[in-house]
């Protein structure tokens, strides 16, 4: 057994050594680092179309803060990578151009801590820092950015699981026929096991947690050959990489501890929250009551099943669970926070602006967003606007502030101000047409007003270069069908005369 192990060691440091000089370094037709930065903006502009990237202030800032401790831990990064949970319940994660990280909710809803989302988070940063994707995409071909970013957008979200978003995006780009195989190799995943390991671990977290999730990851495949996870096509748990991983970390944390989480118990509340609000909507509380039959008093699995609830209209069951933490919790920001927006949903606007007003512990979005809300809702618009003014400052990628800044705007009779906080929320969502329109109409209120000018012009600018680059697809997709139906059409034809012939 031991020179089993030690035969597997050596084998996976001599292919971690190869691979070093044979794959870390671009081939000929590799993309650079500002090709990539290019593509890596088309590439999120395809994502944000899928309407599947989770925009949720809670987890951004959560997945965020572990993604950027670990990625500290690479030196002189290519580029500076960003975390993102993507809805979808297969066990997958996938690394984007440009350091774009995705993990989706089924993968961490099958996690049972910090340490194990750190693993994944780790090794996704590896394959970013040793540019796996990016030499895997042969910028030779002769498409456009913006199609390349599509295939490139189709097939990862094919490996993710998302398999109607993936095959909408990809039919929809200018190179649909091209082929692109960004499937990682065995030599890659060896050196991403290497290196992601050391960093997991030099960032205070425990590597047995990759190792449990490979576990997890790599049991889904008794379930069948037609079910097995598409993360073991692209991310191969073979019994060599688990048994390197398992033998490295027997060797490298052998009587050390790890404290990468500062709150151990932030993780689980995270996991109710995106099973509560993200999670299949067709068995979520069938999952929840199963949960809390084992354990009634567990406060996740209510916290969970109160924001499930919610998010289906059942407001009175909601705050029956929200009552159950209060009792417990009574100075719990978090639930007090969700009680005052379970509150306004309800249509209790009093409730739910005295549940609002109760100062948090930390910057909370969700709170500053329904707090102006129900200030709106009280008509009191000079209130409103002042906290949305600080929340969008604060949390400039966050959509729906821009969407209510545009709404609070245009109840004090500035419309120029509403169209331009629509045309920065259209732009956000992905939307080039809406983006314009808003845009165009607010331009003369911002002349007074450079910096808002400023942005407003460099969104017109990517938005009528999308408008262009969606019209000459439309132009290539209606010319293929053309020739396809032209095709159809001779062979029917060509049949018929042959017939006649005989």
């Amino acid at each position: 057994m031991r020179l089993k192990k030690d035969c597997l060691k050596t084998l996976s440091w001599f292919l971690a050594f190869l691979t070093f000089f044979t794959c870390s370094v671009p081939g000929a037709g590799a993309i650079t680092i500002s090709e990539e930065d290019k593509l890596a903006t088309e590439f999120m502009g395809y994502m944000k179309k899928t309407n599947r990237v989770i925009s949720d202030p809670d987890i951004d800032e959560y997945i965020n803060r572990i993604g950027k401790k670990i990625a500290k831990e690479f030196p002189n990064p290519p580029f500076q990578c960003s975390f993102y949970v993507f809805m979808e319940n297969s066990y997958n994660a996938f690394a984007g151009p440009g350091g774009h990280v995705f993990v989706n909710s089924g993968l961490i809803e099958a996690m049972d801590s910090e340490d194990e989302l750190a693993g994944i988070i780790g090794h996704e940063i590896s394959h970013v820092y040793l540019r796996h994707i990016s030499n895997r995409i042969d910028y030779s071909q002769k498409v456009s950015v913006g199609a390349l970013a599509g295939i490139v957008a189709g097939i990862l979200l094919g490996v993710g699981g998302a398999g109607a978003a993936a095959s909408a995006i990809t039919a929809g780009s200018m190179a649909a026929g091209q082929s692109l195989t960004l499937a990682y190799t065995r030599e890659n995943e060896v050196q991403a096991d290497q290196i992601g390991l050391e960093r997991i671990n030099s960032s205070g977290y425990s590597a047995t947690g990759l190792l449990d999730s490979m576990t997890k990851i790599r049991a889904k495949q008794w379930f069948g050959s037609d079910q097995i996870p598409t993360y073991l096509l692209t991310h191969p748990a073979n019994e060599e990489r688990m048994s390197y991983i398992k033998s490295w970390v027997e060797e490298h944390e052998k009587g050390k501890t790890f404290s990468g989480s500062s709150d151990p118990a932030a993780f689980k509340r995270i996991k109710a929250r995106i099973m509560g609000l993200y999670g299949d909507s067709k068995i979520i509380l069938k999952q929840f009551d199963s949960l809390l039959a084992k354990n009634p008093g567990d406060e996740n699995q209510i916290y969970g099943q109160a924001l499930a609830y919610w998010r289906m209209g059942e407001y009175d069951k909601a705050m029956g669970n929200m009552r159950k933490l209060l009792k417990k919790n009574a100075f719990d920001s978090d639930y007090m926070r969700d009680t005052g927006i379970i509150q306004f949903s309800k249509g209790d606007t009093e409730a739910a602006f005295a549940a609002l007003s109760v100062p948090g512990k930390r910057t909370d979005a969700l709170r500053s967003l329904y707090l102006a809300r129900a200030y709106m809702a009280k008509e009191k618009y000079p209130e409103a606007e002042r906290i949305l003014s600080m929340l969008i400052k604060d949390k400039d990628n966050f959509e729906d502030g821009f969407y209510y800044m545009a709404e609070v705007s245009e109840k004090m009779g500035k419309n120029g101000f509403s169209h331009y906080y629509l045309g920065v929320y259209e732009s956000m969502i992905g939307r080039p047409r809406q983006t314009v329109y808003h845009l165009d109409r607010a331009m003369p209120s911002l002349a007074s007003y450079p910096d808002m000018k400023k942005k407003a012009e460099e969104l017109l600018k990517e938005a009528l270069k999308e408008m262009k680059k969606e019209r000459e697809e439309k132009e290539i997709q209606d010319r293929e069908k053309k020739d396809d139906d032209w095709g159809v059409k001779k062979k029917t034809t060509d049949t018929k005369t042959d017939s006649e012939e005989k």
